[in-house]
């Protein structure tokens, strides 16, 4: 197949889609795919597998052989969220891997095995499934190697559609670090219009919820029940709260002994039930709790506020994050009001309680527009500048010399996340701090993030860090246009 005859396809028509977003935005990173292979030299790699694969893997990898180094650590194309393309000598022994994983279960059949990964996020794969005799297309599967199988589209053309899609509306977008960013809801309704199976499924949850409003609920399996819970919070039916209501009067009890039964039932076997059937309940209980978070009339809010407060922890700490997840409503002011006690407060009390800063709950309280998640926040950067950065609450060695951070250190992400909440929530306090960092730390990312938000704040001295990291080549005049900042 030439070149021109490579182009016309529909499959590559739409890869080259997602690739001109890379190329506009990080054309560094774009440049991390591997030029595409012939038609032989991926038949010479694919000799060994005992099945066939589709068509659109062929044309896949004569467009592009993947990424370019698994282990860099800097930012290389992702099609979705964490997910790269495997290049073909990776994809072949990842397959090794699934298929001895997938042989370890004695009733998996040969031809069950049969399940190719294309793209790779960490140890969870986006698989083609293959088959003894040669198709033009297949379905894709997400594969979790602790979970197993979940078919997500007819194809991969149908995959790349929905994908490009995404990043043509903005649902999928990639930020002035180079890192891809998303909009759940937004991609999830794009991926929808692609995927048949969930479109007929929709059909059926509907036709749960009908089910649940003509009080026929019992042939309903606890799955079935949840969905349609969900989807008439969704549709705010006029019916959604009390049965919603109904159905956490139901089921609260039945977590609450559970999670007694797990500390004190009389023997280890009743014990390890109620381990083993409590993360559910507690799921179905917190899906519904956040249906009835989604009608947020003041009598669905003033309902969770009772709730919360005749639960000790566990039940209390869902209620409140997720009130908070959706913020300050007309309906939670009016609650707040007449109970007098703010919400901010009782987020407050779940972060003292816990033995880490978790950065979720930090950044919902100062959504909330609470002052302490500032003082949080500073607290984990000056930890940074002293050498003992880490969300435990108790450092037992304070070091003595700065500590050099990068993309290899589990703190890098979180540290990024401090710098950012630091400047959309406004915080002046944090330019000192904020200056400090960038002169010290060598990670260019880094830098660049306690640049952009020392010129978010006001601090000149910004354009001196930037001026640093263009003489050092690690960003370009373009980079720093693209992010509209002064250099």
């Amino acid at each position: 197949m030439s070149a021109s005859d490579l182009q016309a396809l529909p499959l590559v028509q739409t890869l080259e889609r997602i690739l001109y977003c890379w190329q506009v935005k990080a054309p560094t990173v774009a440049q991390s795919l591997q030029p595409g292979l012939t038609r032989e030299q991926i038949e010479t790699q694919l000799q060994t597998l005992s099945f066939h694969l589709p068509e659109e893997v062929y044309q896949l990898y004569q467009w592009r052989n993947g990424r370019e180094d698994r282990y860099n650590p800097t930012p290389q194309v992702e099609f979705m969220p964490g997910y790269q393309m495997l290049s073909l000598e990776e994809a072949i022994a990842e397959y090794a891997t699934i298929r001895q994983l997938l042989l370890e279960d004695e009733e998996v059949k040969e031809n069950e095995t049969y399940l190719f990964p294309l793209f790779a996020e960490g140890g969870n794969y986006y698989v083609i499934q293959g088959d003894v005799e040669p198709k033009a297309t297949s379905p894709v599967f997400d594969f979790f190697v602790q979970v197993g199988l979940e078919l997500k589209f007819n194809s991969l053309t149908g995959m790349m559609l929905a994908i490009a899609e995404c990043f043509e509306t903005g649902a999928y977008s990639i930020d002035d670090y180079s890192y891809l960013n998303w909009d759940d809801l937004g991609a999830d309704q794009i991926w929808f219009k692609y995927q048949p199976h969930r479109i007929a499924k929709a059909d059926a949850i509907l036709d749960n919820a009908a089910a649940i409003l003509n009080n026929q609920v019992q042939h309903l399996s606890d799955e079935e029940q949840q969905e349609a819970y969900s989807a008439l919070a969704e549709m705010r039916h006029p019916e959604a709260l009390p049965l919603l209501i109904q159905a956490v009067e139901k089921l609260e009890p039945e977590v609450k002994h559970l999670l007694f039964q797990r500390h004190h039932a009389p023997t280890a076997s009743e014990q390890a039930d109620a381990f083993e059937a409590l993360p559910l309940k507690q799921s179905n209980l917190f899906s519904l709790i956040t249906g009835i978070c989604k009608i947020d009339t003041i009598e669905a809010i003033q309902y969770l506020w009772h709730l919360m407060k005749r639960n000790d922890a566990g039940i209390r700490d869902a209620v409140v994050v997720r009130l908070a997840s959706f913020g300050i409503s007309e309906s939670v002011e009016s609650v707040q009001t007449t109970e007098n006690i703010e919400l901010a407060d009782l987020l407050f009390q779940i972060l003292q309680q816990s033995s880490t800063w978790n950065l979720e709950l930090v950044r919902l309280l100062g959504e909330l527009g609470d002052v302490r998640a500032v003082e949080i926040l500073l607290a984990l950067l000056q930890r940074t500048i002293s050498g003992s950065f880490s969300l435990r609450k108790q450092v037992f060695v304070e070091s003595k010399a700065f500590v050099q951070i990068n993309p290899e250190f589990p703190e890098w992400k979180s540290l990024l996340i401090v710098i950012d909440t630091l400047e959309k929530l406004g915080a002046s306090h944090a330019v000192e701090p904020l200056f400090q960092l960038a002169q010290q730390q060598q990670d260019p990312t880094i830098r660049l993030t306690a640049g952009k938000a020392l010129s978010a704040l006001g601090d000149p001295r910004a354009r001196e860090i930037f001026t640093q990291l263009l003489e050092e080549g690690s960003y370009t005049p373009l980079h720093f246009e693209q992010m509209g900042l002064d250099v």
